[in-house]
This record gives C-alpha cells, structure tokens and sequence, in this order.
C-alpha cells in the first residue's frame, strides 16, 4: 500500500515531544498496515523494546554511547563523527531511495547535525529526492534552518516547565 504523497515533517525544540510525537505516528502508521522504519542517532536502545513488538516497524539505533547505553554526547571541538553515525546515515540515504517503506522516521537527526556529524546539504538533498510517496519525520533540537525551510511541516516544542529541572531523572515508560 504507498501513499498520495508523502511529506517531510521536522519535529524541533528545546520541549519535551518531538521522540513521543514521532512514536505516535509511527504507531499510527503501522496501525494502518503501512511499512514503517525507525532510525534513532545518538541515543540508547531502550526504545527499541517498545517498537519490536510491532510486526511492520522496524528499529535501528546509531551512535549511542555504549558505555552508559545512553546519549552520545561530543568530547569536545573538531571531534570526527563516530563512524556508526556515517555509517547510519549511509544506510537511511539506501532505504529512502529503496522505497520499502511508507514511513521513515530520523530520530534525533537534528542533534546529528548540530554537532556538525553529517553535511546538512546532503540530508536536504537526499530529502529533495526522496520518492514522492514516501512520510519522513525528523526529530531533534537545534534543526538547522535550511532543512525548517525545506520541511513540508515544521513543529517546535517549546519547554514551559519540566520535572527534569526539578531534578527528577527520565522516568521509563514515559521518557524513554
């Protein structure tokens, strides 16, 4: 089953939602019987379990930190990218021009770019080719503002109180 017409969605912002956002209509989607694939860089595994038990969706995870099976986070200025991050990439560019899928979410692409890990010109320009039947959602803080403008739907969530500022640590099964 393929779509009309798929569309580029960007989920940004410092506020808690864009993950969650995405979950939604990942389960929607699959709820639907379409293919789904969800690509999370930088962060941990853990959402993988709450995805694997959908049937259509299916999970990759790269360059979370494998110490603490948690968030990447940079060592400092002029770092290289970690490989599984480029290698991630490489791999969403092939299924996006596969077209296997009627759903592809990137999972904190964002902050991938904003650490300076991939060229924003080639993820804009692989997002210009996608197939037009193809639904893509971007989630991560600090989108870059050539891809906000190339986005069909741009959401930003914007943090107005938050239990982590209270020092209460993300909670599982519901922030993670």
């Amino acid at each position: 089953m393929k779509l009309a017409q798929g569309f580029v969605q960007l989920y940004t912002g410092n506020g808690k939602g864009k993950t969650t956002a995405a979950f939604g209509a990942t389960l929607r989607a699959a709820c639907h019987n379409y293919q789904v694939c969800f690509m999370q860089f930088l962060k941990g595994g853990h959402d993988a379990q709450s995805l694997s038990c959908i049937s259509n969706v299916d999970y990759f995870c790269f360059g979370k930190n494998h110490e603490t099976d948690g968030w990447y986070a940079p060592l400092g200025e002029g770092e290289l990218p970690p490989q599984e991050i480029v290698d991630g990439w490489n791999q969403a560019k092939e299924i996006i021009q596969k077209s296997e899928y009627n759903l592809i979410v990137l999972d904190e692409l964002n902050v991938a770019l904003a650490f300076g890990f991939l060229d924003v010109n080639d993820v804009i320009s692989t997002l210009q080719q996608k197939p037009l039947e193809l639904e893509i959602i971007i989630t991560g803080r600090k989108a870059p503002q050539e891809l906000i403008q190339i986005a069909d739907i741009a959401t930003e969530m914007r943090e107005v109180r938050h239990i982590f500022n209270s020092g209460i640590p993300a909670r599982k099964g519901f922030d993670f």
